[in-house]
């Protein structure tokens, strides 16, 4: 989340009530392996290892070896809340603490290994971090990093981009915000207990696999027309972001089963195999519609280190063109060599957003982007 300072961005540090249920099920699970642990005589504890007291949530100012053992000790899986996107970035930039590879490994579900010293290598299968943090343009440069488009950071978040009207807000209220929270932390664990089966597949239709490739292709040839090519490695992983969206709002709708209860019972005898339904397919499509737009406005504005609402070079260029023109006209304008433009040209003309005219000179279709 990108917003000004004080923009209300706070609430974003309460949801860690959300997993109160299931954190407190982690401690006293622990209590009683430490009420056994600690039966044992003291000679024979050497030989055995204490008990180690899972969480899911993280902490954000960790240094690489820190979040490696969380990680380690949660059999991959770990969430991380932050107000300030600082924290995150402030540990990537010592050698002690930057986990960037981590964390791009770990969004992404992929892989991780490393030799620590004095230690056997530490490999993670399938390691799977989430982090919902907030903060203002220039905390999100720093989270992303000088190499954060090239390495992959960037597409790896989903982005959303507000600013509200200044207004000031009762400070004396008794609504506890958290508490709305806390309410639904009741619902996850049950769904956390539950969906943490493998047996479980999620599925789409014929229909909807048709429509989500098409969506994807066009989105994809359009941005391309507009944008640096590295907007594709966005599309690509937005994919992904809805595909996982879909599948936890399966989740939830599967507790909702039988008159919005959250009865245990309701999962006995579950078809294992659930089809995402079409309402929940083209809500999600729709999401994401909206967080790839605000991530191509952040996209553009990185190289200026400013937050503006940036059109690209292609945009630029296109819209300060004549309605009939040659490559040389562009050129100058734009100031790129000729193997770029050509292949934009190219595009333009197979999109319908100009054509041809005589052998050097092309003629707009669409007179402004």
């Amino acid at each position: 989340v990108n917003s000004t300072s004080g923009g209300s961005k706070g609430i974003v540090g309460l949801c860690f009530h959300l997993l109160d249920d299931i954190e407190k099920d982690f401690q006293i699970n622990y209590e009683i392996q430490m009420k056994e642990f600690l039966k044992v005589p003291i000679e024979e504890r050497k030989n055995i290892n204490p008990p180690i007291k899972k969480s899911l949530l993280f902490a954000s100012d960790s240094s690489k070896a820190g979040m490696e053992e969380e990680l380690e000790i949660n059999n991959g899986v770990g969430l991380i809340f932050d107000t300030e996107g600082e924290t995150i970035s402030s540990n990537s930039n010592e050698k002690w603490g930057d986990y960037s590879l981590l964390l791009r490994k770990s969004l992404q579900n992929e892989p991780y290994s490393n030799k620590r010293k004095g230690k056997d290598k530490f490999i993670l299968e399938c390691p799977k971090l989430s982090i919902s943090t907030t903060g203002t343009f220039d905390q999100i440069l720093k989270v992303i990093g000088d190499n954060g488009i090239e390495n992959g950071t960037y597409s790896r978040f989903l982005y959303y981009l507000y600013k509200l009207p200044p207004k000031w807000t009762n400070p004396f209220t008794n609504e506890k915000m958290s508490d709305d929270f806390r309410i639904v932390s009741s619902k996850l664990k049950l769904a956390y207990d539950k969906f943490n089966d493998p047996n479980f597949i999620f599925t789409l239709t014929e229909e909807q696999k048709v429509i989500f490739n098409k969506y994807f292709s066009e989105q994809l040839n359009e941005s391309l027309l507009w944008s640096d090519d590295n907007i594709s490695s966005i599309l690509y992983r937005h994919g992904l972001f809805a595909v996982k969206i879909m599948i936890t709002i399966a989740c939830l709708r599967l507790c909702e089963t039988s008159k919005n209860t959250f009865d245990k019972d309701l999962f006995e005898g579950i078809n294992y195999v659930v089809n995402i339904t079409d309402d929940d397919f083209r809500m999600v499509l729709n999401l994401i519609k909206i967080y790839y737009t605000h991530s191509s406005i952040l996209f553009n504005s990185f190289d200026k280190k400013e937050f503006v609402v940036k059109k690209s070079w292609k945009e630029t260029t296109y819209n300060k063109l004549q309605d009939r023109f040659d490559k040389q006209d562009i050129i100058k304008i734009s100031g790129k060599s000729n193997t770029p433009i050509q292949t934009w040209l190219s595009g333009l003309i197979e999109n319908g957003t100009i054509k041809k005219d005589g052998k050097l000179f092309y003629l707009k279709i669409k007179k402004k982007i």
